[in-house]
């Protein structure tokens, strides 16, 4: 029996850290017959890693699609990320190659569902039933949909081998009731863009961002998120490198042959002064949300007219949130305020609160029957306004404020993540908004969405006690 490793990451990987000669000499010491380098969204170094190696290695990519991941084993050029997975599989099959899927109904990360698994079947080779990095429930459920479907089984290790245990081309299956539990359903309506800002930073040009990026990377660390968005070609690798390892659904963001929004800003005083904009991708774009969607949903900021046809649409949603943007707020001032009528919880930053009339918090959340009202004070901390009274967080005074940039969308998706994965009882809503300040606190930190995009959930869980004891502190 050969010994064959089907899944591994090198240092072309921003998971991995091996070089192509260390791995080379682990596989020997492991008396590996053949491994799979099977980088993420490229297949640069497995292609120079086969001219190296020609006798032990497959040259592989991990490539995400609108939907999961797929991998392509003996393939010769690059999987694009963000095709439709049907394009993904044809396309490995065309090069003459294998269609693997790894870690499928993981909820922890972009998945197929078991639906979709089945419609794909046939372009399917292999599905991976065993990924140490994934839970019990997922991987059983895995092993059970390949035994269903009749499919070639394997297990799967990530990045690189701590032991010299054996991989073997089949996992045990102990299959048990119950499946993949079900998740939270989250959804983030919004933009994808390409900033260029100018600050105690620098200057900086093409830098990912958008309300629907950093919403959907600060609640991917609580719970799974599904992005509904516009995307032009030129962006698309970035998002792909922000999203990845992330229980991000991106089957809802639509790739055009058009720039990406762009985004102008001056940061001052720590807040950003909007310097213009070029959102002519949403001529081009209408939301697309899932059929009568009764989970939570948030439209974060966006070009007015499509913001709101988003909230039209999401009006059977569970809880239905949305945000401002005050060049919006100002230059479009009747669509901003029909987001506002449809929305049960706004979010709004203090000057966005004024430009729409608002004085008082409460009587304002009367005004326009608001479930809840969340007003963003940057270095003074956050406020919810509700029936029961307000409920004020802190932000935390220790971390530098170097780029506020997407700290509120950040408030919002640790925010309602947390919320919603906690049971959404009312006495929770401080929780929630300590875990909000605390994804705002990782964002800003960092240049764009660099910070929320490299933090973990232990991070998160490490600035909430902070943020906590600042609150002990001011009582």
């Amino acid at each position: 029996m050969l010994r064959v490793d089907l899944h591994l990451h090198s240092h072309f990987s921003h998971d991995g850290r091996s070089s192509l000669q260390q791995l080379i000499e682990r596989a020997r010491e492991c008396r590996l017959d053949r491994l799979a380098l099977t980088d993420h969204n490229t297949v640069e170094g497995a292609l120079s890693f086969s001219r190296l190696a020609p006798e032990l290695v497959i040259a592989g990519e991990e490539a995400k699609t609108l939907e999961g991941e797929v991998i392509g084993l003996f393939i010769t050029s690059r999987i694009p990320p963000f095709l439709a997975p049907e394009e993904a599989l044809d396309l490995i099959h065309g090069m003459g190659g294998l269609a693997y899927i790894p870690h499928p109904l993981d909820r922890h990360r972009a998945h197929f569902s078991p639906e979709r698994l089945v419609e794909l079947a046939p372009r399917i080779d292999i599905i991976e039933t065993y990924n140490p990095w994934c839970d019990a429930n997922a991987n059983q459920a895995a092993a059970r949909m390949a035994d269903d479907l009749g499919k070639v089984t394997t297990a799967g290790p990530r990045t690189s081998w701590r032991s010299c245990a054996t991989r073997a081309t089949s996992s045990p299956r102990a299959a048990v009731p119950g499946g993949v539990p079900d998740a939270p359903e989250l959804l983030v309506v919004g933009s994808i863009a390409l900033d260029t800002r100018e600050g105690p930073f620098g200057k900086v040009k093409e830098e990912l961002g958008g309300s629907a990026v950093y919403f959907a990377l600060a609640a991917s660390l609580v719970v799974p998120v599904k992005v509904s968005a516009p995307l032009g070609n030129d962006a698309v690798d970035q998002v792909a490198k922000a999203f990845d390892r992330r229980p991000i659904d991106t089957s809802l963001i639509h790739v055009l042959d058009a720039p990406t929004y762009r985004w102008t800003a001056r940061q001052e005083h720590g807040r950003n002064v909007d310097l213009g904009s070029s959102d002519r991708i949403y001529d081009r774009w209408e939301p697309h949300v899932p059929r009568e969607f009764a989970g939570w949903a948030f439209v974060g900021s966006m070009r007015p007219d499509r913001q709101a046809q988003a909230m039209k649409l999401l009006q059977p949603a569970r809880l239905l949130a949305a945000d401002a943007m005050l060049s919006y707020v100002k230059g479009h001032t009747s669509d901003a305020k029909d987001v506002l009528r449809r929305a049960s919880w706004y979010f709004c930053n203090e000057e966005e609160f004024a430009a729409l009339g608002g004085h008082d918090p409460e009587e304002f959340r009367r005004q326009w029957w608001l479930e809840g009202l969340v007003v963003k004070a940057g270095s003074k901390g956050v406020t919810a306004h509700t029936a029961d009274g307000s409920v004020h967080v802190p932000a935390l005074p220790s971390y530098p404020a170097f780029d506020t940039t997407g700290a509120g969308d950040a408030v919002a998706g640790g925010m309602l993540a947390r919320w919603l994965s906690t049971g959404a009882q009312r006495g929770g809503l401080q929780d929630a908004l300590v875990c909000g300040v605390a994804c705002a606190s990782l964002t800003i930190e960092s240049i764009g969405v660099r910070g929320i995009a490299s933090a973990t959930t232990g991070l998160v869980d490490a600035r909430m006690a902070e943020v906590w004891e600042c609150l002990r502190r001011e009582s």
